[in-house]
C-alpha cells in the first residue's frame, strides 16, 4: 500500500513539475500551427511572431497582425479608412501557462487545473503608423487541448473612450488545425463610433458557425448572423439598416457541393421614411468540389491583377470546367419591398454535365439552361419610370409585359435560344 502511495505521489510530481517544459514546447507548436492555418493563402493580412520566450511553467509571446503588401491588402486598408502609407498593426501579447496540469494559471482569471497542453491569456493593442501603441479593451482566454485543438474566449466589459462607446461582448472560437475545423459563436452589444461629422452605430449582434475544410481549398458548414441595426450618419446623408439577417448551409457529399442561403435586410433613410426591404433565398446543388476549388484558387490569384481582361483570362478555363462538370442554381425568392409595392423575381440556372472540350464555348452554352421571372406592380413601375425614362423602353420593347396590375418578364434560355415573354430571340454562338 505504501509503495502505491509513493508511486502516486511521484507520478503527480512528474505531472506537475516535469510536464510543463514538454507541454510548453508542444503548446507553442500547436499555436504556431493554428496561426499558419489561419493565415494560409490570406491575401489581406499577414500574421507574424515578434517573439516567444519559453519558461518552464509559463511562456510569453507577441504576434503581429498587419495588412499584407498585396492588392487585396491595400484594398482592405482603404476600405477600413487607413492611410495608404504606413503599417498599422494589431499586437497580441500572450502569457501561456503550460503543463499537463497548468498550476501556474490558477493565479489569474479563468485559470483551471483541467488537463491540456496549456491555458493562455492575451491582451490586444494597436500600433499606429507612427509607432504609437494604444491598448484595446477586452481579454482573450485560450485553452490548448491535449490534441492541439485551440479554444479562445474573448470577453469585453461595457465601456467608453472619448467619442467611442461599446456594450459587452462574448465571443468563443474553437479551431483544430489537425481536423481542419472551426466553430464560433458570439454576441456583441451596441457599438457607437463618432468622429467629426460622421457616426456609426450598431445594435446587438449575434453570430455562429461551424465549418470544416473540404480538401479542395474551401470550407463548408453552417453560418448565421443577425444585427439588430446599423446606422450611418454624416453631414451629407443618413441611412439605417434594421434588421440584417444572414443564414447559410453547405455540405460536401460524394465530391459534390450543395448549399442554400437566406438574406434579409431593411433600409431606412430621412429621404425615404418607409423601409425598403430586400429578401433573398437561394440554393445551389451538384457543384463539382474539385472544379469549384480550382476556380476559387484562380479568383484569389486574379485579385492581384488590375486589368479585368487579364484577370478573366486567368480563371476562364476553370470557369468553363465548372460548367462542364454541371451544376444547379435556384434563386426562388429575390424580392424588393418598397412603399409603392413589391418587385418579385426568381432565377434558375442549370448546366448538364458534358464531355465537351473545356476550350469550346459552344458546347457549354448549349448545355446551359436558365429561366428568370420578374413581376413589378404597376404603381411601382410608374414610380420607377417617372424617375428613369429609360425604364419605360423596357415595356415598349416587350421585355416587360402588362398583365393585370403587374408588369411581368418571363425569360427562358435553352439550347442556344432565348425566349422573352413568348418571343424567340436566337443568340449567336461562338465557335470557340
Amino acid at each position: 500500500m505504501k509503495k502505491s502511495v509513493v508511486a502516486g505521489l511521484v507520478l503527480l510530481a512528474l505531472i506537475v513539475i516535469i510536464s510543463p517544459g514538454l507541454m510548453g514546447y508542444l503548446a507553442e507548436r500547436s499555436v504556431d500551427k493554428q496561426l499558419e492555418w489561419a493565415a494560409d493563402d490570406n491575401q489581406e493580412i499577414v500574421i507574424s511572431a515578434a517573439g516567444f520566450e519559453r519558461g518552464w511553467f509559463f511562456s510569453e509571446g507577441e504576434h503581429r497582425v498587419e495588412f499584407a503588401s498585396t492588392g487585396p491588402g491595400a484594398a482592405l486598408r482603404q476600405q477600413l479608412g487607413f492611410a495608404a502609407t504606413g503599417t498599422p498593426a494589431l499586437i497580441i501579447n500572450t502569457r501561456l501557462d503550460h503543463g499537463l496540469i497548468p498550476v501556474s494559471s490558477m493565479n489569474r482569471d479563468e485559470g483551471s487545473l483541467l488537463p491540456g497542453l496549456g491555458r493562455a491569456i492575451s491582451h490586444l493593442s494597436i500600433e499606429n503608423a507612427d509607432g504609437e501603441v494604444s491598448a484595446l479593451p477586452g481579454v482573450v482566454y485560450t485553452q490548448v487541448g491535449l490534441t492541439g485543438a485551440v479554444s479562445s474566449h474573448y470577453v469585453l466589459e461595457p465601456g467608453a473612450v472619448e467619442e467611442t462607446s461599446w456594450g459587452a461582448a462574448d465571443i468563443t472560437v474553437k479551431t483544430s488545425a489537425s481536423q481542419d475545423t472551426m466553430e464560433f459563436e458570439g454576441q456583441v452589444d451596441a457599438l457607437r463610433i463618432a468622429g467629426g461629422n460622421e457616426q456609426l452605430e450598431t445594435g446587438d449582434m449575434q453570430f455562429s458557425g461551424a465549418l470544416v475544410e473540404t480538401g479542395f481549398g474551401f470550407s463548408v458548414g453552417d453560418l448565421a448572423l443577425t444585427i439588430a441595426s446599423v446606422g450611418l450618419k454624416s453631414a451629407e446623408q443618413s441611412v439605417r439598416f434594421e434588421p440584417l439577417s444572414l443564414r447559410s448551409h453547405s455540405r460536401l457529399s460524394g465530391g459534390r457541393v450543395d448549399g442554400d442561403m437566406d438574406f434579409d435586410i431593411s433600409i431606412n433613410s430621412p429621404a425615404q421614411p418607409d423601409a425598403i426591404t430586400l429578401k433573398l433565398h437561394g440554393s445551389a446543388a451538384d457543384i463539382d468540389g474539385a472544379a469549384f476549388g480550382r476556380l476559387l484558387a484562380g479568383l484569389k490569384k486574379a485579385r492581384r491583377i488590375e486589368d479585368p481582361m487579364q484577370a478573366y483570362a486567368l480563371i476562364e478555363n476553370d470557369l468553363q470546367t465548372l460548367f462542364e462538370k454541371g451544376f444547379e442554381i435556384d434563386i426562388d425568392t429575390l424580392n424588393l419591398e418598397l412603399p409603392e409595392g413589391t418587385m418579385r423575381s426568381s432565377l434558375t440556372m442549370a448546366a448538364r454535365e458534358s464531355a465537351a472540350n473545356p476550350l469550346a464555348r459552344t458546347g457549354l452554352l448549349l448545355a446551359l439552361e436558365a429561366r428568370a421571372d420578374v413581376s413589378i406592380p404597376a404603381g411601382l413601375f410608374d414610380y420607377i419610370a417617372a424617375r428613369n425614362p429609360g425604364f419605360q423602353s423596357a415595356a415598349a420593347m416587350g421585355f416587360l409585359r402588362r398583365n393585370g396590375d403587374n408588369y411581368e418578364l418571363a425569360a427562358e434560355y435553352k439550347k442556344g435560344l432565348l425566349t422573352v415573354n413568348g418571343a424567340p430571340m436566337p443568340i449567336p454562338l461562338p465557335g470557340r
